[in-house]
């Protein structure tokens, strides 16, 4: 029971820290953060990043622009992928990244570890039916990915099984 107690006492105390509690003043000064996010002040940017235990930083004044929003932070862990766009991209976020800036879907065909992109030839004569981004039952993953890279459609795969 003890234990039970300092548990509780603990979880308490630690989502109370008086300096995630900070009172911010409504003065409306718009700045643009490291998240893509617009917030009203500094004030409150500090607090957002507190709560959420990471380093957010002002990135310039005024709120976020499309492109700002498209800024998340990705690694730098080289993990190449071919994007249904024709175009190789040294990991899946900045894929997304990609994505997001371009405001089109972009998906992924397939990850590659000789950074050369190519359209699968063949893909086993096995039914294991999904069901595309277009309303579409392909036969199988590889169906679909080897479409998606032939016809530089971005298709993606949305469930297992028949639309």
């Amino acid at each position: 029971m003890k234990f039970l107690s300092f548990v509780v006492i603990f979880i308490a105390t630690d989502f109370a820290e008086p300096k995630c509690n900070m009172v911010c003043l409504h003065i409306v000064q718009p700045l643009c953060a490291s998240d893509g996010k617009t917030y009203s002040n500094e004030c409150e940017l500090l607090v957002a990043s507190c709560i959420k235990r990471v380093s957010i930083k002002k990135v310039h004044e005024g709120a976020c622009s499309v492109e700002d929003k498209c800024n998340f932070p990705c690694n730098k862990m080289y993990a190449p992928v071919c994007g249904s766009d024709g175009n190789l991209y040294s990991n899946e976020c900045l894929l997304r990244v990609a994505s997001c800036k371009q405001k089109k879907a972009i998906s992924i065909l397939q990850n590659t570890k000789d950074g050369n992109c190519s359209c699968p030839l063949a893909c086993a004569d096995e039914f294991n039916p999904v069901c595309g981004s277009d309303g579409m039952t392909y036969s199988s993953d590889c169906v679909l990915r080897r479409y998606v890279c032939l016809n530089m459609k971005p298709v993606i795969n949305v469930k297992k099984g028949i639309c």
